[in-house]
């Protein structure tokens, strides 16, 4: 079963790229293990808003985040949750732990396909 907040997220990601006229685009990565991550990105005016992310059957949505020159997505709160860090054309899947304010890759050297 799908995790409740994924699902809002994914849901808010769609009502938000549609309120905001995004431009959607699609890359397919495969990382290390031989993971395939289906990444759909949502932009607007040319910068990145949000990305809805498939990886093993589960949707995530994650928000763009401000971090200077990485692309960084994440989502909104201090619980935990996934982090998607985009820097030099590779991608990486971290877990941030929020109680412990600690992030542990997950998937790394994600590269579009």
């Amino acid at each position: 079963m799908m995790p409740r907040i994924m699902v809002t997220g994914a849901a808010c990601l769609a009502a938000t790229a549609a309120a905001a006229d995004a431009d959607m685009r699609r890359i397919d990565y495969t990382c290390d293990r031989g993971a395939l991550i289906e990444a759909a990105y949502f932009d607007v005016d040319g910068e990145p808003e949000a990305v809805a992310l498939t990886l093993e059957g589960r949707l995530i949505g994650l928000f763009a985040e401000n971090t200077g020159a990485q692309v960084r997505y994440g989502w909104p709160s201090d619980g935990s949750n996934y982090v998607w860090l985009i820097e030099g054309g590779a991608a990486q899947l971290l877990w941030s732990n929020g109680a412990e304010q600690s992030e542990s890759v997950l998937l790394q050297e994600c590269l579009p396909e």
